[in-house]
């Protein structure tokens, strides 16, 4: 997140404020969010970064890609229901 930080402090010459989007368009002039493809690209190189880590199964790196959601136990609890009924049933 410090790197996010840093990066946005050198794009714009000032910090970020709580209404600035973490994830910026590094082409744009002004704080804007990243597009949603490039955002998705980036969601997907995270999920097989991960599974080359070793830090998630492959079928988990899948499920992640396919509802866009990363759910582990410290997280859970911030899903509804459906969504959690929806993880766990799979496939996806």
């Amino acid at each position: 997140m410090f790197e996010l930080f840093c990066r946005f402090r050198e794009k714009f010459g000032r910090d970020p404020e709580t209404d600035d989007p973490v994830f910026f368009d590094p082409h744009a002039d002004e704080p804007t969010p990243l597009p949603e493809e490039a955002l998705n690209q980036m969601w997907e190189r995270l999920a097989d970064a991960m599974v080359c880590q070793g830090e998630m199964t492959a079928e988990t790196a899948y499920a992640m890609k396919k509802t866009g959601l990363l759910v582990t136990e410290q997280t859970e609890y911030l899903l509804s229901r459906s969504q959690r009924d929806a993880w766990k049933r799979g496939p996806y």
